[in-house]
């Protein structure tokens, strides 16, 4: 059996890494991979520096497309002052989530970020992570973050791996269901790898609904914000679509923009679809270029649903539904 070397990792004080909280600051800014992947959250950066009255917060990020996080670090023992920081900066920048980091934590802190979870449940959450970096021999330093105190269940997950990708499309759309104002609408991932959200005309049973979805699977770019009618019969949806056709220009006209008519065929699906589709916006995009997307897909939405709800009586009428 051949030899094997085996050592130990050895533990590297973060000051010899870091010379001060604002260099951490910044490798934290361009690696918050790694701390998601700790955390088992995809977290993509909203800045640096951010102000919140006269002061500056660290840094903040969008966790999983959904929540705003304001993140505080430090690269000595925890104290009252960061951890006050901490609160200032979730409250300024509106986070529910912040992120305290620190190399090592007093038992009293860790104390009050447990309590802080219980007792300001629903409206702030609180992870207190502890920050480590160790190097074997004189290999490159490896970071390494620890979970210290969290929030029960707010990642739920089982030891499994956790697609990223699709958090950030589920948030991207649960945020966008929040942000519509529609009671009716629902959102979030499928078993087909799309992110989507929907919301009914009338209600789910007519068969006819509005959808807002990025578009493609794998490689997501462009949006789409169409009417999907797939009624019980074909003939049924083919005379609502075909009603509707017939005013395509003013349609077209109302809302400013050339629609896509998709009436299927033989073989395809038995739905129909009135699309307004743009090449612009990406999953993958930064968390202000996503909100300036889910603006614009709102935007549209709201034109195209006032195009078409104020029709849809007569040509569902005139399919005999």
């Amino acid at each position: 059996m051949p030899k094997v070397n085996l050592t130990r990792a050895r533990s590297v004080p973060v000051s010899k890494v870091w010379a001060s909280e604002l260099d951490f600051s910044r490798w934290l800014h361009e690696h918050l991979d790694v701390l998601g992947g700790a955390m088992g959250c995809d977290l993509q950066s909203y800045g640096r520096e951010i102000p919140v009255g006269r002061f500056k917060a660290d840094l903040a990020a969008e966790m999983d497309g959904r929540y705003l996080v304001a993140i505080e670090n430090q690269l000595d023992d925890s104290d009252h002052s960061h951890l006050g920081q901490s609160l200032t900066y979730a409250a300024g920048l509106d986070a529910q989530p912040f992120i305290w980091i620190a190399p090592t934590f007093r038992k009293e802190h860790l104390v009050a970020v447990e309590r802080l979870n219980i007792g300001m449940a629903g409206s702030l959450v609180a992870f207190a992570v502890q920050i480590e970096v160790a190097q074997i021999g004189a290999s490159e330093y490896v970071p390494r973050f620890e979970i210290l105190a969290s929030p029960d269940n707010f990642f739920p997950h089982s030891g499994e791996r956790i697609d990223y990708r699709a958090r950030r499309g589920d948030g991207f759309f649960q945020r966008l269901v929040e942000e519509s104002g529609d009671d009716q609408m629902s959102g979030g991932g499928n078993s087909h790898r799309e992110y989507m959200a929907g919301s009914p005309y009338e209600n789910w049973e007519t068969g006819i609904s509005y959808t807002l979805v990025f578009m493609g699977k794998d490689n997501i770019a462009g949006t789409s914000v169409h009417l999907w009618i797939e009624t019980k019969t074909r003939e049924s949806t083919l005379a609502i679509f075909e009603h509707l056709r017939r005013q395509q220009a003013d349609i077209h006209k109302e809302i400013g923009h050339e629609l896509r008519w998709e009436n299927s065929g033989p073989g395809l699906s038995e739905a129909c679809a009135i699309r307004w589709r743009t090449k612009e916006g990406s999953i993958d995009a930064s968390p202000m270029e996503l909100a300036r997307t889910r603006a614009g897909m709102l935007d549209r939405y709201r034109k195209l649903r006032a195009a078409l709800d104020e029709r849809l009586p007569a040509a569902i009428a005139a399919a005999s539904l």
